[in-house]
């Protein structure tokens, strides 16, 4: 299981991850240490724990809020399909319709056509 060092708020820590995921952990490290350094030019440097406890926060916050913003996508949709659904069902019975209407104006004409022949 490989091992990669990653830094946040300049000091380095050793994490295992899985093959191949090296470059990813970097990357989300990268993101923690962007909080961080964030929150230590914010509010000072108010001891690692807290820094990285704000940051965990944070990040959380910014995951429940894409979350929310996906699930309201998500019901956009949906809404958007069953319109969708609705216009062509809707479409079906207005095409029905207009065969019937065409169908009885036919038989009307065949009957008017019928009586002036005979």
């Amino acid at each position: 299981m490989p091992q990669v060092v990653v830094t946040i708020n300049t000091r380095s820590y050793a994490v295992a991850c899985g093959d191949g995921e090296e470059a990813h952990l970097l990357r989300l490290a990268a993101r923690v240490d962007e909080r961080v350094t964030e929150l230590a030019n914010e509010v000072g440097q108010v001891g690692e724990t807290r820094l990285m406890l704000m940051a965990a926060l944070l990040l959380a916050d910014d995951l429940e809020q894409a979350e929310s913003r996906a699930e309201e996508a998500e019901a956009t949709a949906m809404g958007a399909r069953q319109a969708k659904e609705d216009a062509l069902g809707a479409g079906r019975e207005l095409e029905a319709k207009s065969a019937a209407y065409v169908e009885r104006l036919a038989q009307r004409v065949e009957s008017l056509a019928a009586r002036l022949t005979a």
